[in-house]
Protein backbone atom coordinates (compact mmCIF):
# COMPACT_ATOMS: atom_id res chain seq x y z
CA UNK A 1 0.00 0.00 0.00
CA UNK A 2 1.26 3.46 -0.83
CA UNK A 3 2.15 5.41 2.31
CA UNK A 4 0.08 8.59 2.12
CA UNK A 5 -1.56 10.72 4.77
CA UNK A 6 -3.75 13.02 2.72
CA UNK A 7 -6.79 12.62 0.57
CA UNK A 8 -9.78 10.35 0.98
CA UNK A 9 -9.35 6.78 -0.11
CA UNK A 10 -10.90 3.38 0.54
CA UNK A 11 -8.79 0.47 1.68
CA UNK A 12 -11.38 -2.29 1.65
CA UNK A 13 -10.34 -3.33 -1.84
CA UNK A 14 -6.79 -3.87 -0.60
CA UNK A 15 -7.41 -5.47 2.81
CA UNK A 16 -9.91 -8.00 4.05
CA UNK A 17 -10.93 -7.65 7.72
CA UNK A 18 -10.60 -10.87 9.74
CA UNK A 19 -11.88 -9.69 13.10
CA UNK A 20 -11.58 -7.11 15.84
CA UNK A 21 -8.59 -7.64 18.14
CA UNK A 22 -8.56 -4.57 20.39
CA UNK A 23 -10.86 -1.69 21.28
CA UNK A 24 -9.47 1.37 23.02
CA UNK A 25 -11.37 4.33 24.47
CA UNK A 26 -11.62 5.97 21.03
CA UNK A 27 -9.99 3.46 18.65
CA UNK A 28 -10.52 0.00 17.20
CA UNK A 29 -7.78 -2.34 15.91
CA UNK A 30 -8.59 -5.01 13.35
CA UNK A 31 -6.76 -8.09 12.17
CA UNK A 32 -6.67 -7.97 8.38
CA UNK A 33 -5.16 -9.68 5.35
CA UNK A 34 -3.63 -8.02 2.33
CA UNK A 35 -5.69 -9.30 -0.60
CA UNK A 36 -2.90 -9.38 -3.17
CA UNK A 37 0.05 -10.68 -1.12
CA UNK A 38 -1.83 -12.59 1.57
CA UNK A 39 0.26 -10.94 4.29
CA UNK A 40 -1.30 -10.24 7.65
CA UNK A 41 -1.77 -6.65 8.68
CA UNK A 42 -3.26 -4.56 11.43
CA UNK A 43 -5.70 -1.78 10.64
CA UNK A 44 -6.36 0.69 13.44
CA UNK A 45 -8.98 3.35 13.02
CA UNK A 46 -10.76 6.00 15.03
CA UNK A 47 -13.96 5.05 16.80
CA UNK A 48 -15.38 8.24 18.27
CA UNK A 49 -17.30 7.90 21.56
CA UNK A 50 -21.06 7.43 21.26
CA UNK A 51 -23.06 10.65 20.92
CA UNK A 52 -19.88 12.54 20.04
CA UNK A 53 -20.35 15.67 17.97
CA UNK A 54 -18.67 16.27 14.65
CA UNK A 55 -16.26 18.65 16.38
CA UNK A 56 -15.23 15.93 18.86
CA UNK A 57 -14.83 13.35 16.11
CA UNK A 58 -12.65 15.75 14.15
CA UNK A 59 -10.50 16.47 17.22
CA UNK A 60 -10.03 12.77 17.90
CA UNK A 61 -9.21 12.09 14.25
CA UNK A 62 -6.70 14.94 14.13
CA UNK A 63 -4.92 13.72 17.28
CA UNK A 64 -4.89 10.15 15.92
CA UNK A 65 -3.48 11.18 12.54
CA UNK A 66 -0.79 13.40 14.02
CA UNK A 67 0.37 10.66 16.41
CA UNK A 68 0.38 8.09 13.60
CA UNK A 69 2.50 10.30 11.36
CA UNK A 70 5.11 10.74 14.09
CA UNK A 71 5.11 7.02 14.94
CA UNK A 72 5.52 6.18 11.25
CA UNK A 73 8.90 7.93 11.24
CA UNK A 74 10.23 5.93 14.19
CA UNK A 75 12.39 2.89 13.40
CA UNK A 76 13.64 0.30 15.89
CA UNK A 77 14.18 -3.49 15.69
CA UNK A 78 11.51 -4.07 18.33
CA UNK A 79 8.96 -1.63 16.91
CA UNK A 80 6.48 -2.40 14.11
CA UNK A 81 6.17 0.84 12.21
CA UNK A 82 3.03 2.17 10.59
CA UNK A 83 3.53 1.93 6.82
CA UNK A 84 0.67 4.15 5.77
CA UNK A 85 -2.29 6.25 6.86
CA UNK A 86 -5.43 6.07 4.74
CA UNK A 87 -8.98 7.31 5.23
CA UNK A 88 -12.26 5.48 5.31
CA UNK A 89 -15.55 7.37 5.66
CA UNK A 90 -13.60 10.45 6.71
CA UNK A 91 -11.74 8.66 9.52
CA UNK A 92 -8.00 7.93 9.46
CA UNK A 93 -6.81 4.33 9.34
CA UNK A 94 -3.25 3.34 10.34
CA UNK A 95 -1.87 0.28 8.56
CA UNK A 96 0.89 -1.93 10.01
CA UNK A 97 2.22 -5.04 8.30
CA UNK A 98 2.73 -7.96 10.67
CA UNK A 99 5.64 -10.42 10.55
CA UNK A 100 5.43 -14.05 11.61
CA UNK A 101 4.15 -14.45 15.15
CA UNK A 102 1.06 -13.61 17.16
CA UNK A 103 -0.27 -11.08 19.60
CA UNK A 104 1.10 -11.51 23.11
CA UNK A 105 -2.49 -11.66 24.38
CA UNK A 106 -3.08 -14.77 22.27
CA UNK A 107 -0.16 -16.59 23.88
CA UNK A 108 -0.97 -15.71 27.47
CA UNK A 109 -3.01 -17.97 29.71
CA UNK A 110 -4.17 -17.95 33.31
CA UNK A 111 -1.03 -19.88 34.28
CA UNK A 112 1.73 -17.74 35.81
CA UNK A 113 4.99 -17.34 33.92
CA UNK A 114 8.21 -18.13 35.88
CA UNK A 115 9.52 -14.96 37.48
CA UNK A 116 12.86 -15.04 35.65
CA UNK A 117 11.19 -15.46 32.26
CA UNK A 118 8.70 -12.68 32.99
CA UNK A 119 11.46 -10.29 34.06
CA UNK A 120 13.50 -11.09 30.96
CA UNK A 121 10.56 -10.45 28.65
CA UNK A 122 9.51 -7.20 30.34
CA UNK A 123 13.13 -6.03 30.32
CA UNK A 124 13.27 -6.52 26.56
CA UNK A 125 10.01 -4.59 26.11
CA UNK A 126 11.28 -1.86 28.43
CA UNK A 127 14.41 -1.43 26.28
CA UNK A 128 12.18 -0.86 23.25
CA UNK A 129 10.07 1.64 25.21
CA UNK A 130 13.25 3.42 26.35
CA UNK A 131 14.25 3.81 22.70
CA UNK A 132 10.78 5.16 21.95
CA UNK A 133 11.25 7.71 24.73
CA UNK A 134 14.58 8.77 23.28
CA UNK A 135 16.63 7.40 26.18
CA UNK A 136 18.86 5.17 24.00
CA UNK A 137 20.55 5.79 20.65
CA UNK A 138 19.42 2.46 19.20
CA UNK A 139 16.57 3.98 17.18
CA UNK A 140 16.10 6.48 14.39
CA UNK A 141 13.33 9.01 13.99
CA UNK A 142 11.68 11.55 16.26
CA UNK A 143 12.76 11.48 19.89
CA UNK A 144 10.48 11.76 22.86
CA UNK A 145 7.63 9.52 21.68
CA UNK A 146 5.58 7.46 24.07
CA UNK A 147 3.42 4.39 23.57
CA UNK A 148 0.66 5.24 26.02
CA UNK A 149 -1.23 1.94 25.88
CA UNK A 150 1.06 -1.01 26.74
CA UNK A 151 -1.46 -3.83 26.83
CA UNK A 152 -0.87 -7.41 25.60
CA UNK A 153 -3.09 -6.67 22.56
CA UNK A 154 -0.59 -4.01 21.45
CA UNK A 155 2.48 -6.26 21.73
CA UNK A 156 3.56 -8.64 18.97
CA UNK A 157 5.39 -11.84 19.91
CA UNK A 158 7.82 -13.04 17.24
CA UNK A 159 8.79 -16.70 16.77
CA UNK A 160 12.22 -16.02 18.32
CA UNK A 161 10.56 -14.89 21.56
CA UNK A 162 11.18 -11.14 21.17
CA UNK A 163 8.27 -8.76 21.59
CA UNK A 164 7.66 -5.75 19.32
CA UNK A 165 5.57 -2.64 20.01
CA UNK A 166 2.37 -2.10 18.04
CA UNK A 167 0.31 1.08 17.50
CA UNK A 168 2.63 3.38 19.41
CA UNK A 169 0.97 6.60 20.61
CA UNK A 170 -2.18 6.43 18.48
CA UNK A 171 -4.53 4.79 21.03
CA UNK A 172 -3.40 7.15 23.80
CA UNK A 173 -3.62 10.24 21.56
CA UNK A 174 -7.21 9.46 20.55
CA UNK A 175 -8.17 8.68 24.16
CA UNK A 176 -6.67 11.95 25.41
CA UNK A 177 -8.52 13.92 22.73
CA UNK A 178 -11.82 12.25 23.67
CA UNK A 179 -11.22 12.92 27.36
CA UNK A 180 -10.34 16.56 26.68
CA UNK A 181 -13.65 16.91 24.83
CA UNK A 182 -15.55 15.87 27.95
CA UNK A 183 -16.02 12.14 27.43
CA UNK A 184 -15.05 9.83 30.32
CA UNK A 185 -12.48 7.12 29.74
CA UNK A 186 -12.94 3.69 31.33
CA UNK A 187 -10.14 2.67 33.73
CA UNK A 188 -7.56 0.16 32.53
CA UNK A 189 -5.29 -2.16 34.56
CA UNK A 190 -2.34 -1.00 32.45
CA UNK A 191 -2.91 2.75 32.70
CA UNK A 192 -2.86 4.77 35.95
CA UNK A 193 -5.96 6.65 36.92
CA UNK A 194 -6.04 10.43 36.70
CA UNK A 195 -6.89 13.21 34.32
CA UNK A 196 -3.45 13.12 32.66
CA UNK A 197 -3.32 9.37 32.14
CA UNK A 198 -3.13 9.73 28.36
CA UNK A 199 -1.36 13.09 28.17
CA UNK A 200 1.30 13.32 25.43
CA UNK A 201 4.16 13.86 27.90
CA UNK A 202 3.18 11.08 30.33
CA UNK A 203 6.25 8.86 29.90
CA UNK A 204 5.79 7.53 33.42
CA UNK A 205 2.54 5.92 32.27
CA UNK A 206 4.53 3.63 30.00
CA UNK A 207 6.62 2.55 33.00
CA UNK A 208 3.36 1.94 34.87
CA UNK A 209 2.20 -0.24 31.97
CA UNK A 210 5.44 -2.22 32.02
CA UNK A 211 5.01 -2.98 35.71
CA UNK A 212 1.38 -3.98 35.18
CA UNK A 213 2.52 -6.27 32.39
CA UNK A 214 5.09 -7.86 34.74
CA UNK A 215 2.34 -8.49 37.30
CA UNK A 216 0.16 -9.99 34.58
CA UNK A 217 2.88 -12.43 33.53
CA UNK A 218 3.94 -13.44 37.04
CA UNK A 219 0.48 -13.77 38.61
CA UNK A 220 -1.47 -14.97 35.57
CA UNK A 221 -3.98 -12.13 35.77
CA UNK A 222 -3.81 -8.35 35.35
CA UNK A 223 -3.96 -6.11 38.43
CA UNK A 224 -7.19 -4.38 39.27
CA UNK A 225 -7.43 -0.82 37.93
CA UNK A 226 -5.71 1.53 40.35
CA UNK A 227 -4.41 -1.39 42.48
CA UNK A 228 -0.96 -1.88 41.01
CA UNK A 229 0.95 -1.20 44.24
CA UNK A 230 -0.75 -4.03 46.21
CA UNK A 231 -0.16 -6.31 43.23
CA UNK A 232 3.56 -5.49 43.30
CA UNK A 233 3.72 -6.19 47.03
CA UNK A 234 2.16 -9.60 46.37
CA UNK A 235 4.90 -10.63 43.91
CA UNK A 236 7.03 -13.65 44.99
CA UNK A 237 9.45 -13.17 47.87
CA UNK A 238 12.39 -14.12 45.67
CA UNK A 239 12.02 -10.75 43.91
CA UNK A 240 15.01 -8.63 45.05
CA UNK A 241 14.05 -5.99 47.60
CA UNK A 242 15.66 -3.14 45.67
CA UNK A 243 13.68 -4.00 42.54
CA UNK A 244 10.44 -4.26 44.52
CA UNK A 245 10.99 -0.79 45.99
CA UNK A 246 11.65 0.62 42.53
CA UNK A 247 8.50 -0.98 41.16
CA UNK A 248 6.44 0.35 44.05
CA UNK A 249 7.77 3.87 43.54
CA UNK A 250 6.95 3.81 39.84
CA UNK A 251 3.50 2.35 40.51
CA UNK A 252 2.68 4.89 43.23
CA UNK A 253 4.01 8.08 41.61
CA UNK A 254 4.37 7.40 37.87
CA UNK A 255 6.26 10.10 36.04
CA UNK A 256 7.73 11.75 39.14
CA UNK A 257 11.32 12.97 39.10
CA UNK A 258 12.44 10.23 41.48
CA UNK A 259 10.57 7.38 39.80
CA UNK A 260 12.57 5.12 37.47
CA UNK A 261 12.34 5.65 33.73
CA UNK A 262 12.00 2.89 31.15
CA UNK A 263 15.74 2.54 30.63
CA UNK A 264 16.63 2.19 34.31
CA UNK A 265 13.79 -0.29 34.80
CA UNK A 266 14.98 -2.33 31.81
CA UNK A 267 18.55 -2.50 33.14
CA UNK A 268 17.44 -3.31 36.69
CA UNK A 269 15.18 -6.10 35.45
CA UNK A 270 17.95 -7.54 33.29
CA UNK A 271 20.50 -7.64 36.13
CA UNK A 272 18.08 -9.07 38.67
CA UNK A 273 16.81 -11.59 36.12
CA UNK A 274 20.39 -12.82 35.71
CA UNK A 275 20.72 -13.04 39.49
CA UNK A 276 17.52 -15.07 39.86
CA UNK A 277 18.57 -17.39 37.05
CA UNK A 278 21.91 -17.91 38.78
CA UNK A 279 20.04 -18.85 41.96
CA UNK A 280 17.87 -21.30 40.03
CA UNK A 281 20.94 -22.81 38.39
CA UNK A 282 22.62 -23.12 41.76
CA UNK A 283 19.61 -24.88 43.24
CA UNK A 284 19.70 -27.16 40.24
CA UNK A 285 23.24 -28.07 41.30
CA UNK A 286 21.85 -29.08 44.71
CA UNK A 287 22.66 -25.79 46.41
CA UNK A 288 19.73 -26.09 48.76
CA UNK A 289 20.48 -23.32 51.23
CA UNK A 290 21.98 -19.91 50.78
CA UNK A 291 25.65 -20.07 51.56
CA UNK A 292 26.05 -23.80 50.96
CA UNK A 293 27.13 -25.74 47.90
CA UNK A 294 26.17 -29.39 48.05
CA UNK A 295 27.88 -31.33 45.28
CA UNK A 296 27.48 -34.92 44.29
CA UNK A 297 30.16 -37.47 45.06
CA UNK A 298 33.13 -37.23 42.66
CA UNK A 299 34.10 -40.08 40.40
CA UNK A 300 37.10 -42.27 41.19
CA UNK A 301 39.04 -40.61 38.36
CA UNK A 302 38.33 -37.13 39.75
CA UNK A 303 39.33 -38.27 43.22
CA UNK A 304 42.63 -39.70 42.04
CA UNK A 305 43.44 -36.64 39.93
CA UNK A 306 42.62 -34.08 42.60
CA UNK A 307 45.70 -32.97 44.58
CA UNK A 308 45.60 -32.95 48.35
CA UNK A 309 44.40 -29.60 49.72
CA UNK A 310 46.95 -27.25 51.20
CA UNK A 311 45.58 -26.17 54.63
CA UNK A 312 47.64 -23.01 54.75
CA UNK A 313 46.40 -21.82 51.36
CA UNK A 314 42.82 -22.72 52.16
CA UNK A 315 42.99 -21.00 55.53
CA UNK A 316 44.24 -17.82 53.86
CA UNK A 317 41.37 -17.97 51.39
CA UNK A 318 38.92 -18.46 54.24
CA UNK A 319 40.28 -15.46 56.09
CA UNK A 320 40.29 -13.26 52.98
CA UNK A 321 36.72 -14.21 52.20
CA UNK A 322 35.63 -13.59 55.80
CA UNK A 323 37.17 -10.11 55.73
CA UNK A 324 35.45 -9.34 52.41
CA UNK A 325 32.03 -10.56 53.61
CA UNK A 326 31.95 -9.93 57.36
CA UNK A 327 28.14 -10.02 57.63
CA UNK A 328 27.49 -13.09 55.49
CA UNK A 329 25.78 -15.95 57.26
CA UNK A 330 24.48 -19.41 56.53
CA UNK A 331 22.25 -21.89 58.24
CA UNK A 332 23.95 -24.68 60.10
CA UNK A 333 27.64 -24.52 60.86
CA UNK A 334 31.01 -26.14 60.65
CA UNK A 335 32.94 -27.75 63.45
CA UNK A 336 36.19 -26.77 65.14
CA UNK A 337 39.10 -29.13 65.60
CA UNK A 338 40.92 -29.04 68.94
CA UNK A 339 43.93 -27.49 67.22
CA UNK A 340 41.87 -24.56 65.97
CA UNK A 341 40.22 -23.50 69.21
CA UNK A 342 42.82 -20.76 69.70
CA UNK A 343 42.53 -19.51 66.12
CA UNK A 344 40.64 -16.47 64.89
CA UNK A 345 37.47 -18.41 64.11
CA UNK A 346 34.55 -18.43 66.51
CA UNK A 347 31.56 -20.72 66.27
CA UNK A 348 29.58 -18.02 64.47
CA UNK A 349 32.48 -17.29 62.16
CA UNK A 350 32.71 -20.91 61.08
CA UNK A 351 29.23 -20.61 59.61
CA UNK A 352 30.94 -18.56 56.93
CA UNK A 353 32.68 -21.68 55.65
CA UNK A 354 29.41 -22.80 54.09
CA UNK A 355 29.20 -19.52 52.21
CA UNK A 356 32.82 -19.85 51.15
CA UNK A 357 31.97 -23.20 49.63
CA UNK A 358 29.76 -21.38 47.13
CA UNK A 359 32.61 -19.11 46.11
CA UNK A 360 35.28 -21.78 45.89
CA UNK A 361 33.35 -24.70 44.46
CA UNK A 362 32.30 -22.61 41.47
CA UNK A 363 35.97 -22.04 40.80
CA UNK A 364 36.86 -25.69 41.28
CA UNK A 365 38.74 -25.14 44.56
CA UNK A 366 38.35 -27.25 47.69
CA UNK A 367 38.11 -25.29 50.90
CA UNK A 368 39.33 -26.77 54.12
CA UNK A 369 36.52 -27.50 56.55
CA UNK A 370 37.84 -27.09 60.03
CA UNK A 371 36.78 -29.33 62.84
CA UNK A 372 35.08 -28.36 66.05
CA UNK A 373 35.69 -29.72 69.50
CA UNK A 374 32.64 -31.60 70.76
CA UNK A 375 31.04 -30.72 74.05
CA UNK A 376 32.92 -32.46 76.87
CA UNK A 377 29.71 -34.04 78.23
CA UNK A 378 29.31 -36.39 75.25
CA UNK A 379 31.15 -39.72 75.19
CA UNK A 380 30.12 -41.18 71.82
CA UNK A 381 29.69 -39.59 68.41
CA UNK A 382 28.08 -41.02 65.28
CA UNK A 383 29.93 -40.06 62.11
CA UNK A 384 29.64 -40.62 58.39
CA UNK A 385 32.86 -41.15 56.52
CA UNK A 386 35.67 -40.87 56.02
CA UNK A 387 35.42 -38.78 52.80
CA UNK A 388 38.34 -37.71 50.67
CA UNK A 389 37.18 -34.12 50.08
CA UNK A 390 34.83 -31.59 51.70
CA UNK A 391 32.43 -31.60 48.75
CA UNK A 392 31.55 -35.25 49.24
CA UNK A 393 31.22 -34.71 52.97
CA UNK A 394 28.87 -31.78 52.46
CA UNK A 395 26.76 -33.86 50.06
CA UNK A 396 26.44 -36.53 52.75
CA UNK A 397 25.55 -33.84 55.25
CA UNK A 398 22.75 -32.65 52.97
CA UNK A 399 21.25 -36.15 52.85
CA UNK A 400 20.91 -36.45 56.61
CA UNK A 401 20.02 -32.89 57.60
CA UNK A 402 16.31 -33.59 57.43
CA UNK A 403 16.54 -36.04 60.33
CA UNK A 404 19.63 -34.57 62.03
CA UNK A 405 19.63 -30.79 61.44
CA UNK A 406 22.72 -30.33 63.64
CA UNK A 407 24.89 -32.49 61.36
CA UNK A 408 28.23 -30.78 60.71
CA UNK A 409 31.32 -31.45 58.60
CA UNK A 410 34.64 -31.80 60.38
CA UNK A 411 38.19 -32.57 59.31
CA UNK A 412 40.53 -34.99 61.01
CA UNK A 413 43.85 -36.36 59.80
CA UNK A 414 43.38 -35.12 56.25
CA UNK A 415 39.99 -36.84 55.96
CA UNK A 416 36.49 -35.42 56.29
CA UNK A 417 33.60 -36.68 58.33
CA UNK A 418 29.99 -35.75 58.95
CA UNK A 419 29.24 -35.65 62.66
CA UNK A 420 25.58 -36.62 62.85
CA UNK A 421 24.81 -36.87 66.54
CA UNK A 422 26.32 -37.30 70.01
CA UNK A 423 25.01 -39.42 72.84
CA UNK A 424 26.19 -41.08 76.04
CA UNK A 425 24.26 -44.34 75.59
CA UNK A 426 25.96 -47.08 73.57
CA UNK A 427 22.71 -48.80 72.64
CA UNK A 428 21.23 -45.55 71.37
CA UNK A 429 24.38 -44.91 69.35
CA UNK A 430 24.17 -48.35 67.74
CA UNK A 431 20.52 -47.74 66.82
CA UNK A 432 21.37 -44.45 65.11
CA UNK A 433 24.32 -46.01 63.28
CA UNK A 434 22.21 -48.95 62.08
CA UNK A 435 19.55 -46.59 60.81
CA UNK A 436 22.13 -44.65 58.81
CA UNK A 437 23.73 -47.81 57.43
CA UNK A 438 20.30 -49.06 56.31
CA UNK A 439 19.96 -45.85 54.30
CA UNK A 440 23.27 -46.50 52.57
CA UNK A 441 25.48 -44.11 54.55
CA UNK A 442 28.83 -45.31 56.00
CA UNK A 443 28.11 -44.68 59.67
CA UNK A 444 30.68 -45.25 62.42
CA UNK A 445 30.73 -44.79 66.18
CA UNK A 446 33.71 -43.03 67.69
CA UNK A 447 34.51 -42.30 71.31
CA UNK A 448 35.27 -38.75 72.30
Amino acid sequence: MQAVSEGARSIWDEYRLLGEVFRGPATVAWNAEHVISGRHARLTTVHAPPMASAVTAEAVSHAFRRAAERAREFAHPDHLSIIGIAEQAGLPVAVTMLPEGALLSERLSDQPVPLGDAMKRVSQIAHAVAALHGLTPAASGPAGLRHGYLVPENLWLRPDGRVALLDSAIHAAAAHAAFSSGFPVAPSPYVPSGDEAYAPASYGRDVYGLIALLVRLVSGRPPLPGQLSPAVEALPDVLPASLRLELLEAATTPGSASAPNARSLAVHLAFDCAWIRAQDRTRGDRDLLEGEVLRGAPSARDTAARPAPDPSVDDDMLRRWARAYPTAGVRGGMAHSPASTDGPWTRAGHALAGGLARLLFRRGDSPTVRAEQAPPAARLVIRLGPFVDPGTAMSARARVRGAWPMAAVLAEGGRYYVQVAECSDRRRAEELADRLRAAGDPAEIHPL
